[in-house]
């Protein structure tokens, strides 16, 4: 063989030719060009395909890993990386689309393909690339590892899981590994093994920041508050600029901070943090000094903190408000006629949906308290499968094209719902709650694939709901939360679309009037009761004695009986509030 690029390049042409004819020469031309160049991904992949035709798997899998591992002597796959690093993914896209079109067999190009397509949150796209992948090198760890993690994105924690456990089963002591774990134990709902293994992790690694993290949130979702607080403290101890443990202890709400808490934690801001650790000590600060009534200071921190947060993740209020008018123009009669066959007749899934810190929360433990109720946690499903019906922002017609799902797509994608669904139904009750604020959204989704499904919607005052999303730092999400007039045009299309749909399908949603719920509990929890088709207990009068694990911002709230108290919060800070107001309009 001649060792030139024309002679390797024919060299590789004849060896695929003799693949059909004879396996047993192409894998001889193959190690004849491993032996001048013995890092050729090519010529590994020509001869893990012939070890494939001749029946010895083993040796099949061993040469596709060498081919990934040796990845870079391949041009193509070296530019393609240039522009991966540089966060230039169309050139990167191109350059891998030509190389599969020259080489289909190139695993390593789909490796990459399959990042492009999670950059552009095609997660299916590249879970199926990542699959490609395994089935021809399942020993090929990081395609095992981003497959955990594309499963996860789609909100499928259970299979992502499985992935994980893989990976462990070879790796039981790599930290990260267990890290991972954790999460998908919480995703899953199995909070005991996943607090369980946090303490275990902190045996082996005493004063890990993130673990220790972990824990607190863990016992904060399980009900140990005064634990969850004394983890969260430790950090601080540890490091005094951890923002993310200054703001979980605000996070408790029922928390106190001491005049040295107040005077750390200024001392920390002002030093030159980091963007996610000044933000969470700017929301901790506002928290203690709102308790303390120095309301201005206060306010002065949340909107720096909210500021400096938004020009980070950034948000765009229009497509929300242009779904909405979409909706309003579109949802009609004949939109509903043509979603009366399909959809999965469960009756099983109760949806709470509204604004985030408008009282759904505690809606959920009242209902979650009823023996045929199973209360589980803020699935992430709907919005998920929003997407394989075709719902994405700013795209034109979605609500013409839901209506024209097939009515056995619609039926299968209600059943997709349940089938996730069930792995936080530990109770297995006849009925369970789905307490997602944001779903309000996708009701219209929900009536097309769960048409027997409940919905409560749980509004609260614009005025005091608006400001305490504006002084809550999410974990996640809820971009629209830190600009006050993003909130105020947030709660005005929830409201617009929630107003619509009674009028076009009155009776699909029923309404919870926080302040009225707080003022005459017993009759608001009867008609709620009286909606969902069931009898009134008097347990949900006693929602606070539950044990069951919470994980929203209000876990600590929830467990106390209830007060009036916070709805008054926002008035304080009146003064600065006009954005709001303005935004808001004839809804104050």
């Amino acid at each position: 063989m001649i060792d030139s690029h024309g002679g390797r390049e024919a060299a590789l042409r004849q060896g695929k030719l003799l693949l059909s004819q004879s396996p047993t020469l192409a894998l001889e031309q193959a190690q004849a060009m491993l032996e001048v160049t013995a890092e050729d991904p090519d010529a590994h992949r020509l001869a893990a395909e012939a070890w494939r035709r001749l029946g010895e798997q083993a040796q099949a899998e061993s040469a596709e890993m060498n081919a990934l591992q040796n990845w870079q002597y391949t041009p193509d796959l070296r530019e393609a990386a240039k522009a991966l690093q540089s966060s230039d993914y169309p050139k990167a896209e191109t350059l891998l689309r030509l190389r599969l079109d020259a080489a289909p067999d190139d695993r390593s190009a789909m490796m990459m393909l399959a990042n492009v397509a999670a950059h552009a949150s095609l997660f299916e796209e590249s879970e199926k690339l990542l699959r490609q992948v395994l089935d021809h090198a399942p020993a090929f760890e990081p395609a095992r590892y981003e497959l955990s993690q594309m499963l996860s994105e789609q909100a499928r924690f259970a299979e992502a899981l499985e992935e994980l456990e893989l990976l462990l089963a070879s790796h039981p002591e790599d930290k990260r590994l267990q890290q991972r774990r954790i999460t998908l134990l919480t995703h899953t709902g199995r909070y005991e093994e996943a607090l369980e293994l946090a303490e275990t992790l902190l045996e082996m690694h005493p004063g890990d920041q993130s673990i220790l993290l972990m824990k607190g949130n863990l016992l904060k979702t399980l009900g140990d508050g005064r634990g969850s607080e004394q983890a969260y403290r430790d950090l601080t101890v540890l490091d005094p600029g951890f923002g993310e443990a200054w703001w979980s202890i605000a996070n408790l709400k029922n928390a106190p901070f001491s005049d040295s808490d107040v005077t750390l934690m200024q001392g920390q801001l002002d030093k030159n943090l980091p963007v996610k650790p000044r933000v969470n000590l700017l929301f901790a600060l506002g928290t203690a000094l709102e308790k303390r009534g120095r309301y201005e200071e206060a306010f002065a921190r949340y909107s720096e903190g909210n500021a400096l947060w938004l020009e980070e993740i950034g948000h765009d209020p229009d497509w929300i408000t242009d779904l909405v008018r979409q909706a309003r123009e579109h949802i009609d009669a004949d939109w509903l006629a043509k979603l009366a066959d399909g959809g999965h007749p469960s009756a099983a899934p109760i949806f709470i949906v509204g604004m985030p810190r408008a009282g759904s929360t505690l809606v959920d433990q009242i209902l979650s308290s009823h023996s045929q109720i199973e209360g589980t946690a803020e699935l992430p499903y709907i919005p998920a499968l929003s997407r394989r019906a075709g719902f994405f922002p700013g795209k034109e017609q979605v609500w013409q094209e839901i209506a024209e799902i097939p009515a056995a797509q619609r039926t299968a994608l209600g059943k997709d719902y349940l089938d996730r669904a069930a792995g936080h139904r530990a109770a297995n009750l006849p009925f369970f709650i789905d307490k997602t604020p944001n779903n309000w959204l996708f009701v219209p989704l929900i009536r097309a694939i769960l048409p027997q499904a409940r919905i409560i919607d749980v509004r609260r005052d614009a005025m005091a709901c608006c400001f305490s999303n504006f002084k809550q730092h999410f974990a996640r999400g809820q971009s629209f939360t830190y600009s006050l007039t993003h909130l105020g045009r947030y709660y005005t299309d929830y409201v617009r679309l929630m107003d619509h749909l009674d009028r076009v399908a009155p009776g699909t949603v029923h309404h919870i009037c926080y302040e009225e719920l707080v003022a005459r509990t017993e009759e608001v929890v009867a008609g709620a009761l009286s909606y969902l088709g069931l009898e009134f207990e008097t347990a949900c009068l006693e929602f606070h004695k539950s044990k069951r694990a919470v994980r929203t911002a209000s876990a600590e709230q929830v467990r106390q009986p209830i007060t009036t108290t916070t709805n008054e919060a926002w008035k304080p800070f009146s003064p600065w509030l006009n954005p709001l107001r303005d935004t808001l309009g004839e809804l104050v």
